[in-house]
């Protein structure tokens, strides 16, 4: 059987036609790639375990002792005792340091620290990845500075962004981005429901401590300008 070829330009309505189906058939393979798409599994925008690079004194993950080398994890609650102190340090150019009489918890999935109370102090290279400190008072969320926190009691937090920029916010104060090239600190004190600033000065850390960390994670600092 010979089929005979139909010369489509030849007849317009039949040509049309076809160029329809064609857009038809495209546009129905183009949103099915699309659903396939929405339905991957994004990638985790959580902190990878940590590290542990060092300790001094009595250091408990979880209530048993901590060593150096071993692995944080996704809601390790970290403490410290007198004069002791631990360094961990995280995958993407972060370090953080508990000091002593510290207590915080590690919620890796939201990149967050919750400091319950003590002294927290850390350095970040600038990336994409967020990371929060939770306090009983305030929060700061940065991605990539300098910064030292103390919760001196349950109603008043220390903070000091000390090179780069850190955005604060707490109970009935809007979010305040602070940025310094060497220290601005501020104090959040708690007044019945609500919470009031106080500026600060440089207390509980110095430049060297700061620079210490930043050279374990290759962080340039500059102190005459914000770090970006």
């Amino acid at each position: 059987m010979i089929k005979k070829i139909v010369d489509t330009s030849s007849h317009p309505v039949l040509f049309a036609w076809m160029q329809r189906k064609q857009i038809s058939i495209f546009l129905g393979f183009f949103l099915v790639s699309l659903l396939i798409q929405c339905e991957k599994p994004t990638a985790p925008v959580g902190l990878t375990d940590g590290r542990v690079l060092l300790l001094t004194g009595a250091v408990t993950r979880n209530g048993e002792p901590l060593a150096v080398d071993a692995t944080v994890k996704q809601g390790d609650q970290i403490e410290t005792g007198d004069a002791s102190s631990a360094e961990i340090v995280f995958a993407k150019g972060l370090i953080m340091r508990l000091g002593a009489n510290t207590k915080a918890v590690l919620d890796l999935q939201a990149s967050q620290v919750q400091l319950n109370k003590g002294w927290f102090a850390a350095v970040k290279n600038a990336n994409e990845q967020k990371l929060e400190v939770v306090t009983p008072t305030a929060v700061a969320a940065v991605r990539g500075t300098s910064l030292c926190m103390k919760v001196e009691s349950e109603t008043s937090t220390y903070a000091c962004t000390c090179n780069g920029t850190v955005h604060f916010h707490a109970d009935g104060i809007a979010e305040e981005a602070v940025t310094a090239a060497e220290h601005s600190a501020i104090r959040f004190v708690k007044e019945g429901e609500s919470v009031k600033k106080e500026e600060a000065g440089l207390e509980f850390h110095d430049n060297a401590g700061i620079e210490t960390l930043a050279k374990k994670i290759d962080h340039p600092l500059d102190w005459t300008k914000p770090s970006k």
